[in-house]
This record gives structure tokens, sequence and C-alpha cells, in this order.
């Protein structure tokens, strides 16, 4: 490692998310194909995707392989459509019953603060900020985060997505309107959903 590099900080998941990605396999597969989908992986990889840590940190190459060959596995055609499809499913995984339930009650700013805040709880580096927040609508950019893994951007839409559809907002969407793996400075999320009853 240069000099330089030690300078540069570890890209980091938690292992909850790879536990989540881990049981979409789990759910989708039977055990010869969840065999064969892993053996496509480094054997540390997957010695880590079998025992990982729901709390610790991970480097953030294991995912990123892992939801590559998810992807592959699922939609070969589309691997931006296959994360947003892991991503339904993870998104639910991660947002027990028991927040589902909290989430429904509270203040839609406050929930927008929270996510925003809560991606350094899941991945590092990086900010998640909370741009624009108005009846109808949210933007949420993230910042400082490499662009290492092109198909975390379409799940953390339907992470996005779900989070919505959870709190029972109406004609809630999500698009994705800035990505750093497209040349933009940021990721940026526009979510916009019909503000009354």
């Amino acid at each position: 490692m240069s000099e330089q590099d030690a300078h540069i900080p570890q890209t980091l998941v938690r292992g909850v998310s790879i536990i989540a990605i881990r049981e979409y396999v789990n759910h989708h597969l039977d055990e010869a194909e969840r065999k064969g989908l892993l053996s496509r992986l480094p054997a540390e990889d997957v010695r880590t995707i079998i025992t990982a840590d729901k709390n610790e940190w991970y480097p953030l190459g294991i995912i990123k392989r892992l939801r590559a060959e998810v992807a592959k596995k699922f939609n070969p055609d589309d691997p931006r459509q296959a994360a947003f499809d892991i991503g339904l499913f993870t998104s639910t995984y991660e947002q027990s019953s028991f927040l589902k339930s909290i989430v429904r009650r509270l203040p839609i700013r406050l929930i927008l603060n929270r996510a925003a805040s809560l991606w350094r709880k899941f991945y590092r580096p990086g900010d998640m900020t909370l741009v624009e927040a108005k009846e109808g609508k949210a933007v949420l950019e993230l910042r400082g985060f490499p662009p290492e893994d092109p198909l975390l951007c379409p799940q953390f839409t339907a992470w996005f997505f779900n989070a919505g559809q959870n709190k029972g907002l109406k004609n809630f969407k999500v698009e994705e309107t800035k990505c750093i793996h497209k040349g933009d400075d940021c990721c940026r999320w526009e979510a916009t959903w019909n503000p009354y009853p």
C-alpha cells in the first residue's frame, strides 16, 4: 500500500447488509443453486457471507461481489433492476415489523432525517444528507462515497421506496436523478408523493 493510499479510508459495509442479501439468496434458491452461486465467489468471501455478524464491519468488496453474482443469476440482462429487486427484499428484512409500526406514526420530516443519518450505520465513508423536505417532495444526497459499487444505488432506491410505502404515503415515487457511477458529483434521490389524503 502506498503512503498516499494509507490516507484513503477503507470502504466498509455493516454485516447486517451482507446477511440480508444472504437471506435473499436462501429464500429464492434451492441448496444446489446456492452452492453454485457461492462457488463463483472467492472462498474468503463465502466464509464471511456464511458467518457475518450483523454488527461487524466488512470490506465493501464482499457485498459488491455477492450482489453482482446474485444480479447476474436473477436478471443478467438488467443488473440494475435485479439490484432494485434485491433491495425490495432486503429493505423489508432490515425494516422489521416493529420498525414499520413506528415509521407509520412519526412525522415524515423526522423519518427523512433519520434515513439520512442511518447511512453511517450501514456504510463508510460517505454522508447522506436531506437537502430538501416539503409537503409531497424530498431530496436525499450521498456524498463522499467512492464509486466502487454501481449496484448499490438501485438497491438503496428500493430501500427508500419501501420506507415510503411503509409510511403509507400515497402515490409514492422515488428516482435516482444523479449518480457518481455516471460521472455526477453525488448520488441524489428525489421522492414525490401526494401530500394530502
